[in-house]
């Protein structure tokens, strides 16, 4: 939570500066209120160590994709009343786990903000899978990187990965500090290749984080001509 709120922060910033004041509002609470109940259980589970780390691990990351697009989905629903909680959540959690499908018949009335937002939460859905799958999955030889190693090794990566939550966490912010970059430059390199090549600004934004995450979320109505 504490790390999306500031994204919130993005459309609230284009809502702003395009005069579309009741988005920003909503984003500014929303920024808030990430902050309002990732700061308590943050501070609750820091010292937190749990029995079977290896099993909380995959957990968590479940997790996240269920209760993480419960507040993105806070945002759609207040500036789309229409859609009603359950399909704004639909369309959250199609963007944070990169699937890309939308509720929305008309994409053409969407406010830009609105857009960006969902941008946004597929390129972070896209960069938290990147993160699980070299800082978690791959120490526990799952999803695919058991192919490459022996029967030893995985029993050996298993322990190693289930040796501490402190460990855990130190895995996570290293392999962040080298993945966060390199996700972030690419996204940037091809935004402005997109603007080169004489893109709207906000379409250009929204299809380089869409290529990048490999969510595929535009803010262009394919019906439309």
């Amino acid at each position: 939570w504490l790390v999306a709120a500031p994204v919130a922060l993005l459309p609230a910033l284009m809502a702003s500066w395009t005069g579309d004041w009741d988005a920003a509002r909503t984003f500014l609470y929303a920024a808030l209120g990430m902050v309002a109940l990732g700061a308590p259980v943050g501070i609750a589970a820091s010292g937190f160590s749990p029995r079977n780390l290896s099993l909380y691990q995959l957990i968590t990351v479940v997790a996240a994709f269920v209760v993480f697009p419960l507040g993105f989905a806070w945002p759609i629903h207040e500036l789309n009343p229409a859609l009603g909680f359950g399909r704004a959540y639909f369309e959250a959690l199609s963007a944070f786990t990169t699937t890309g499908a939308t509720v929305f018949d008309d994409l053409d009335a969407v406010r830009p903000s609105v857009h960006l937002w969902r941008s946004l939460i597929g390129w972070m859905g896209g960069l938290l899978v990147l993160l699980a799958a070299v800082a978690i999955l791959e120490p526990l030889n799952l999803g695919g990187f058991e192919i490459a190693q022996t029967v030893s090794g995985r029993y050996a990566a298993v322990q190693r990965a289930s040796r501490g939550s402190q460990e855990m966490r130190r895995r996570l912010l290293y392999h962040a500090s080298l993945v966060c970059p390199v996700f972030a430059a690419a996204t940037v390199l091809l935004c402005f290749a997109l603007l080169a090549l004489g893109e709207q600004p906000l379409v250009a934004v929204c299809h380089a984080m869409a290529v990048v995450a490999t969510s595929g979320i535009s803010p262009l109505d394919p019906c439309s001509e």
